[in-house]
């Protein structure tokens, strides 16, 4: 790798392997061209010697690489996935509030129960279809986040209808950023402004494992996901575009 391009400093690397490897660049340092492309192919070759299924790149569209990165991508066989509203939220002032719902691990509920409900919240979404099965999805949770991982696994119930699902987070390599690998609420418990409440739960419990502010993202024509983040008060940064090149058989 060119001594000029700084991985750690100038990407986030998110391994969810065997099913995917992810690179988000942090926009702060322009690159040529050819840096772009080494930087590139340096991860298809990562990724190939992993036998890793999907290679992901996530880039800002402001970002200084944006146009080399584009005509690089379609040099070297990836396909455009989705573009993502990305936004962020200051979790300093935000406090515990009551909800119509209660919230257990994937322990408490059951592996069996958490994954039909998160099958279930992903039902009629507005979000790009999904590529890995839940099993994969969960597996890909469980070694992006590491330890006590299934701590981080919650289904809300309310009495015991399901309602859905969130899985909060530090964002690996990072100290005090919160995500959300997924938030989703079942097809017969939309529309009750239950989305909004369990985002904003879900903002309390980050705060409460650490996290200082939100970083949070959904497809770019989910107008429902746009609502809540508005809803409690996320401010939009900008546009991110996702790639993704296949690397192996699943």
């Amino acid at each position: 790798m060119n001594q000029l391009v700084n991985m750690e400093r100038d990407f986030k690397v998110l391994v969810g392997e065997p099913h995917y490897i992810t690179i988000e660049e942090n926009n702060t340092v322009s690159y040529t061209k050819e840096q772009v492309t080494e930087i590139v192919q340096y991860w298809i070759e990562k990724a190939m010697g992993k036998g890793v299924l999907h290679l992901h790149f996530v880039i800002s569209s402001k970002s200084p690489n944006y146009t080399h990165y584009e005509e690089v991508f379609q040099s070297l066989q990836f396909q455009h996935q989705k573009s993502c509203v990305m936004v962020l939220k200051d979790l300093s002032d935000v406090t515990d509030v009551e909800v119509p719902f209660t919230l257990k691990t994937i322990d408490e509920a059951g592996e069996d129960i958490f994954k039909t409900i998160w099958l279930e919240s992903m039902q009629y979404s507005l979000n790009t279809k999904e590529t890995l099965s839940i099993d994969q999805l969960l597996y890909a949770f469980q070694t992006e986040i590491g330890g006590r991982w299934n701590e981080h696994c919650l289904a809300a119930f309310q009495e015991d209808d399901p309602v859905g699902v969130i899985l909060p987070h530090i964002e690996p390599g990072t100290i005090e950023e919160g995500r959300l690998f997924y938030l989703g609420i079942v097809p017969n418990m939309r529309g009750k402004r239950y989305g909004t409440m369990l985002h904003e739960k879900a903002l309390y419990i980050l705060k409460e494992i650490g996290a200082s502010y939100y970083i949070g993202s959904t497809d770019e024509m989910n107008d429902t996901m746009k609502r809540v983040f508005s809803n409690n008060n996320c401010i939009q940064l900008g546009k991110i575009e996702k790639y993704t090149r296949v690397i192996g058989q699943g």
